[in-house]
């Protein structure tokens, strides 16, 4: 599969031309190291298909690469939609409860799968204070 070059920015997380890197404060300061997204899974999903659903175990996180995904509620409400270089299902795995959500890619997607063992050691690599805010 190809990288995408060029770059993607949410304010919270960036994608240059195959890396992954979480941004810091105003002064430039990365929470985070930057990732070579070579080494982990990307995998590509059809307008319509399921990511996962509420329920499911909580093993990944998951990048969207290119396309965008959206957010459904138990009852099937649309809660949000997430595009390119933005990040989900971390929740999940900060509370080790299952899925309380169904994402299915609105679009064709190409998703990067990040598995539990590399969430918690990049969790283990930023910031503390970003930590608390995240576990809220």
């Amino acid at each position: 599969m190809t990288t995408q070059h060029g770059s993607l920015h949410d304010g919270k997380t960036s994608l240059y031309a195959g890396r992954f890197v979480w941004h810091g404060n105003r002064r430039g300061k990365k929470l985070m190291k930057p990732v070579n997204l070579k080494n982990f899974v990307k995998i590509a999903f059809k307008a319509g298909d399921v990511i996962y659903s509420v329920n499911d175990a909580s093993h990944s996180v998951y990048l969207v690469h290119s396309g965008s995904v959206q957010i459904e509620s138990k009852q099937g409400m649309i809660l949000g939609v997430l595009n390119e270089g933005e990040l989900f299902g971390e929740v999940g795995l900060i509370t080790a409860e299952p899925r309380t959500v169904t994402v299915r890619a609105k679009t064709n997607a190409m998703l990067i799968k990040l598995d539990e063992p590399v969430f918690r050691e990049k969790m283990a690599q930023a910031d503390p204070i970003c930590n608390a805010i995240i576990r809220g």
